[in-house]
C-alpha cells in the first residue's frame, strides 16, 4: 500500500469579521415582529430565547458580499495567495464560514475580483438559509477534522472563541483567535 501524500499546509479563514466586514445583519423575530438586529460578532455570543426566530437572509444576499470591505486579516490572506502565485508556497487556502451554500459563489467571486485564486470547493459553507438553529462551532469542528486527514499542518483563524476552543482540541491544528477588542 502506498502512503498518501499529505500537502504541507492549509490556511483556513473564517469570513465575517476576520477577512471582511459586511453590513449584513442577523434579524431576530418574536411573535412575527423584529425585536433586534445583530452583527456577526454580536451573534457569536447571542443565545436564542424561546419563541425567537432567526432571519439570516442578508447573509445569502450577494449584494452584501460583493459590497464587503476587506478587513484586518485580508493582508495575511493576500500574502499567502501571492506566495502561492510566485511558487514560494504550496499551501492551500480555505474559507470556512457559517454562511449558507448560497454564499459560496458570491464569496468566491469576491475573492477572485480581489486577486485571491482558490478553488470554489475551498469556500466551505456550513449554514442554512431558513434560519434554523445549528451549532456552527460543532459544524466547523467536523470540517476541520476532515481537513486534518488531508493536511499535515493547519492554521485556523476565527473570531469565535468557541470555534477556536473546539479547533484547539484537534491535534495538529494551530489556532488564532481574532479578537479586535483587545
Amino acid at each position: 500500500m502506498r502512503a498518501k501524500k499529505v500537502p504541507a499546509k492549509a490556511y483556513i479563514f473564517d469570513w465575517d469579521d476576520v477577512l471582511v466586514k459586511t453590513r449584513a445583519k442577523i434579524h431576530i423575530y418574536k411573535d412575527g415582529k423584529k425585536i433586534k438586529s445583530l452583527t456577526p460578532a454580536e451573534f457569536n455570543t447571542y443565545k436564542l430565547q424561546s419563541g425567537e426566530v432567526l432571519d439570516v437572509s442578508e447573509f445569502s444576499d450577494p449584494r452584501f458580499i460583493i459590497n464587503a470591505r476587506k478587513f484586518r486579516l485580508w493582508p495575511a490572506l493576500e500574502n499567502i495567495s501571492n506566495a502561492k502565485k510566485m511558487g514560494r508556497s504550496s499551501s492551500d487556502i480555505f474559507i470556512l464560514t457559517a454562511r449558507s451554500e448560497k454564499s459560496q459563489i458570491p464569496i468566491h467571486n469576491f475573492l477572485e475580483k480581489n486577486g485571491i485564486e482558490i478553488p470554489l470547493e475551498n469556500v466551505i459553507t456550513i449554514g442554512f438559509d431558513d434560519g434554523r438553529e445549528h451549532d456552527a462551532a460543532i459544524a466547523k469542528e467536523k470540517v476541520l477534522r476532515e481537513l486534518k486527514e488531508e493536511y499535515a499542518d493547519i492554521m485556523f483563524f476565527d473570531d469565535s472563541e468557541e470555534n477556536i476552543q473546539l479547533a484547539s482540541k484537534i491535534g495538529g491544528i494551530k489556532t488564532r483567535l481574532i479578537d479586535w477588542n483587545k
